[in-house]
């Protein structure tokens, strides 16, 4: 917190969430952007049912630039340990991950409680493969992003 006396407590319980822990990573986490990219993944993410596509696509364009390669690999570390976080907290019974500010716990609400346990073990384990499989295959880094969000589409479909 001397590090960075702008982090609130909210900030803090979160990157010690997102880290399992770890002070070093926490510092590392809050110095490359890691908070802002999970508030940006909340955003995103908020919109369920029905994406702003328009803004995904900006979103995603824009980490697909040269240069931006931290924004992209903090947007896939955030997306996973969100999701993952929430699969922790639906096999525990809860309504909301632990680490999550109240604010983003709201804005989450809606999307959190759409899916069950076993579809968000679905969403975890198909987020993990394409992110491996873009890095693994060097497809266009717009794809990652936009592919994402293609998941939770096709989850619902398969669900209903």
């Amino acid at each position: 917190k001397s590090q960075h006396p702008a982090l609130t407590a909210d900030d803090t319980a979160t990157l010690y969430s997102m880290t399992g822990g770890s002070l070093g990573q926490a510092l590392q986490y809050a110095e490359e952007g890691g908070l802002q990219a999970l508030t940006l993944v909340v955003d995103l993410l908020a919109s369920w049912p029905d994406w702003d596509w328009q803004t995904i696509h900006n979103t995603a364009g824009q980490f697909a630039l040269k240069g931006q390669e931290q924004k992209l690999k903090a947007f896939q570390s955030v997306i996973l340990w969100l999701c993952d976080s929430i699969l922790r907290a639906k096999a525990k019974g809860h309504t909301a991950p632990e680490g999550l500010s109240p604010q983003h716990q709201d804005q989450l609400s809606a999307l959190i409680q759409a899916y069950s346990l076993e579809a968000w073990s679905k969403i975890c384990e198909n987020l993990t493969e394409h992110i491996k499989t873009c890095e693994d295959s060097n497809l266009d880094k717009k794809y990652i992003i936009m592919g994402c969000f293609h998941i939770f589409d096709q989850i619902r479909r398969e669900a209903a």
